[in-house]
């Protein structure tokens, strides 16, 4: 999905109603932080759990916008967190 425009609150409600809501999503999804030990069988950590996503999962690599005569664009990584989480999960989902 690449919307042409939109907030945050959209993209969240429009990706909720076609089945596929944001991680750690309050208001739309589960709220429920992204944890290993829900898809890694087996899997228990020897002390409190840290979360893989604790927040939103929500990240804009790029946007775009007119800014007078100019037209911007300004372009993200994705944050360290997002980045370990589908890190993980990716190792999991691809040996099943």
């Amino acid at each position: 999905m690449r919307p042409l425009t939109g907030r945050q609150h959209q993209i969240r409600v429009h990706l909720a109603a076609q089945g596929f809501p944001v991680a750690v999503d309050p208001l739309y999804g589960n709220r429920a932080p992204v944890l290993l030990s829900r898809y890694k069988l087996g899997y228990r950590p020897k002390c409190e759990e840290k979360p893989l996503l604790g927040r939103l999962g929500l990240h804009a690599a790029r946007l775009s916008f007119t800014w007078g005569e100019r037209e911007l664009t300004v372009e993200s990584e994705l944050p360290k967190d997002l980045r370990v989480a589908v890190k993980q999960l990716g190792k999991w989902d691809a040996a099943e």
